[in-house]
C-alpha cells in the first residue's frame, strides 16, 4: 500500500488545477505531512500494542497466582 501511495500521491496532487505553478520537488514536498502523520499513527499503534501485551501478561500472572 505504501508503494502505491508514494507513487501516485504526487501525481494526484500534480493533476489538480491548483498545482499548475508548482515544480516537481515542491509537489513531492507537499506529501511530507502525510508521511509524518502516517509514521505517527504507526508508532502510536505500536505503543498501544505493547501496552496491551503487558496488561494481558499482568492479568495472566495475577490469575495464575491467585487461588480460587
Amino acid at each position: 500500500m505504501l508503494y502505491g501511495f508514494s507513487t501516485f500521491f504526487p501525481t494526484i496532487i500534480k493533476s489538480t488545477s491548483l498545482s499548475t505553478a508548482w515544480t516537481t520537488p515542491q509537489i513531492q514536498a507537499l506529501t511530507i505531512p502525510c508521511y509524518l502523520l502516517g509514521a505517527r499513527v504507526d508508532s502510536g499503534a505500536y505503543q498501544t500494542d505493547v501496552q496491551i501485551y503487558h496488561v494481558i501478561g499482568d492479568i495472566k500472572r495475577y490469575f495464575s497466582q491467585s487461588t480460587w
